[in-house]
């Protein structure tokens, strides 16, 4: 006896329910690595602006070094979740299937503009006060300090951001189901 094998048609609304659920989880995981990644470059930033500036950080006491280290691990705790709750809140098509845009997902810095900058940004107050930073308003190392609606000045972080392969990959794999999605 030979078994025939049936194929099963998966319908277009299928499909698309399918790539829904996909980019429901791609976008879960998006949040929850953005968050850690966040939290990573402000600590790492810190540390390299420290390392990059031998002079200021040998004039500082053990107790002002520990203390910027506590403080930007204080601020990069806090900004996880910023982080997280403002990439949870950005256009998802899977969640509003509303863009126009199909370039939209293709590059992490169309998703966050200046609010992410600000966020990350706060650990300029930090280095300012230590010194790696100068008291002027004016834009260096890729902090620029500026006003902002309350009119007070806040650091604005400027310079292109290097993202994680992991939320590159995240964010690629969203926008390949963007796009199927987009053909059914």
């Amino acid at each position: 006896m030979h078994l025939v094998k049936e194929k099963k048609e998966i319908s277009q609304e299928q499909k698309l329910e399918l790539l829904i659920e996909r980019m429901s989880c791609i976008k879960d995981e998006f949040v929850a690595e953005f968050g850690e990644f966040t939290k990573w470059w402000i600590i790492d930033s810190t540390q390299k602006m420290m390392d990059s500036m031998p002079e200021i950080t040998r004039n500082l006491s053990e107790e002002e070094t520990a203390d910027i280290h506590s403080q930007s691990k204080q601020i990069a705790l806090a900004t996880q979740d910023k982080a997280k709750d403002l990439a949870g809140k950005i256009n998802w098509w899977h969640q509003s299937r509303t863009l126009a845009d199909s370039s939209y997902y293709c590059r992490t810095d169309n998703l966050f503009a200046d609010d992410y900058r600000q966020i990350i940004g706060r650990i300029g107050t930090i280095l300012q006060e230590y010194g790696y930073l100068p008291k002027q308003k004016m834009s260096i190392f890729g902090f620029s300090y500026h006003k902002d609606g309350g009119n007070r000045y806040r650091f604005f972080y400027t310079v292109p951001i290097d993202w994680s392969g992991k939320l590159k990959r995240l964010l690629d794999n969203y926008n390949d189901c963007y796009l199927s999605a987009k053909q059914i």
